[in-house]
């Protein structure tokens, strides 16, 4: 169990784009997760299986955190309509964090599986799931290993939480700024269809309000 994380360790150092790279390796030699900021690349492996795979930061939609099949936290891009579906079926804005990671807890009973999922912009291999605690596959004890597993992939969300971040950041940063006349245009053609008595006074404030919010 411990050469294989130790074999893939040493292969993840020799590929182009994984030289620099920041890591996770489970207390339990269960898997080994690794990002790379500089080639914007995560690769995870999972001794089950063994499961490898390689993912580019732009191809992740959104990530949960999952303790038996129920979402205790998510997070998702808030780059496309997809993104939103996500965020919206779960209670909460584009992008939203549903759930926290912080702060201490109270475990009320027994967890038997500990998941990270990523959501990602693939046709062919839409979603992955993987695994960070398994209550009956697990070599430590039921509550040290529940501790591990959910300290591992809490470091895991909070990791791709952040690429997600950066990754909308820069989004934004490239999307074309409206020019300040078109914004003029439009609050003339607002007040016009006002004045023609198409639009009330509590209609055309809330259209120009919203106009000004949305070009902010």
């Amino acid at each position: 169990m411990e050469y294989s994380i130790k074999l893939f360790e040493e292969e993840t150092k020799q590929i182009e784009g994984f030289e620099n790279s920041k890591r996770i390796i489970s207390k339990s030699g269960l898997f080994s997760f690794i990002i790379n900021d500089d080639h914007q690349k995560i690769r995870f492996y999972h001794k089950h299986g063994p499961i490898e795979k390689v993912f580019n930061y732009k191809d992740i939609i959104s990530v949960e955190l999952i303790e038996d099949g129920v979402i205790s936290f998510q997070k998702s891009t808030s780059r496309t309509i997809g993104g939103a579906l996500v965020g919206s079926a779960l209670g909460g804005d584009t992008g939203a964090i549903i759930g926290g990671l912080s702060g201490p807890s109270v475990q009320t009973k027994d967890i038997y599986k500990i998941q990270v999922k990523l959501h990602l912009r693939n046709q062919e291999d839409p979603s992955f799931y993987f695994e960070c605690y398994d209550k009956f596959t697990y070599d430590y004890d039921d509550l040290i290993g529940h501790h591990y597993g959910k300290e591992e992939a809490t470091l895991i969300v909070d990791y791709i939480s952040s690429i997600i971040d950066k990754i909308d950041q820069e989004h934004k940063t490239q999307l074309p700024q409206p020019s300040t006349s078109s914004i003029a245009d439009e609050l003339d053609k607002l007040y016009a269809l006002k004045e023609k008595g198409i639009l009330n006074d509590n209609e055309f404030i809330v259209l120009k309000d919203n106009l000004m919010k949305n070009h902010s």
